[in-house]
């Protein structure tokens, strides 16, 4: 546990930024001026540099990713808006999601298949805030094959983001609530499919 008392101020640029958690050795939430923000350190100026191509790469495609508001590279820092949203995974523990989430989550992922990209649809990575679906993570894969991207997508992928038997036993492992209903298989994949079928391009 870090001791918040202890420790300094972040300063870039004469702009005192106020740290109010440590999230791990290379990133932390700082205030200013009432607004939250995530600093994240890179341990050298490649990785810094490939963050910034990754964020771009995802603005040019219409991903929604937390907005880079300041560059530190003499520390090889990146400060992102910090969203405060509801968790996917929180969201999950209760059963599936609202209706809204899945139409966001559709949208981003039509977008990546347009790209040719995919990213991690670990629902760990994802925040749903101010009615936008966001992506928290700074990797992606290039997709040579659309149709094999589409499948692992719609067969695999989404099964973490309905309250299957897949998603309770994910949930488990880290540690999380489990109070939804689980439905029998059938039910559960007529769902899904249905789901699909509607947002369908």
């Amino acid at each position: 546990m870090y001791n918040i008392a202890i420790m300094s101020d972040y300063v870039f640029k004469r702009k005192v930024f106020t740290i109010k958690e440590l999230i791990d050795e290379n990133s932390k939430i700082v205030e200013r001026k009432g607004k939250l923000f995530k600093v994240q350190h890179f341990s050298d100026a490649k990785e810094f540099d490939k963050t910034l191509r990754i964020n771009k790469v995802f603005s040019t495609s219409g991903i929604q990713v937390p907005k880079i508001r300041f560059l530190n590279k003499k520390e090889n820092d990146i400060i992102f808006d910090h969203l405060e949203g509801d968790s996917i995974v929180e969201k999950l523990q209760y059963g599936d999601l609202p209706e809204e989430i899945y139409d966001e989550l559709f949208k981003m992922y039509w977008r990546c298949k347009q790209e040719k990209i995919e990213l991690d649809f670990n629902p760990l990575n994802f925040v749903f805030s101010g009615g936008k679906l966001y992506y928290l993570r700074t990797i992606y894969t290039v997709v040579q094959d659309r149709a094999e991207g589409q499948e692992k997508f719609l067969n695999k992928d989404l099964r973490f983001w309905f309250y299957t038997k897949e998603a309770v036993e994910f949930l488990k492992q880290n540690g999380l609530k489990t109070e939804g209903t689980l439905e029998e298989e059938y039910a559960t994949n007529k769902r899904i499919t249905l789901m699909c079928v509607k947002y369908y391009k």
